[in-house]
């Protein structure tokens, strides 16, 4: 379970977790309600480290037409043993 503080402002937010810092084979989830303060996410392996961050993103349309996301920075890198 992840948990974070809320944002004003913002879309939605993107969490990215892995066995390894540089998370090359990370897993990533997408998260569209702006009102939730943590996630659970599924299909970890037990009593493994995980390394995770989290950044916030907003959508706006762009000149041309196009939906875009803008993102913000990564989080600090975290790192906990699942159960």
């Amino acid at each position: 379970k992840v948990i974070f503080k809320k944002l004003k402002n913002v879309t939605g937010y993107q969490i990215k977790c892995g066995l390894n810092k540089k998370m090359i084979k990370g897993k990533k989830v997408y998260l569209t309600k702006t009102n939730c303060k943590s996630k659970i996410i599924k299909g970890l392996k037990s009593k493994r480290k995980y390394f995770v961050k989290i950044r916030a993103y907003k959508t706006y349309k762009s000149p041309n037409g196009k939906t875009s996301k803008a993102y913000g920075k990564w989080s600090k890198i975290k790192k906990a043993i699942t159960r």
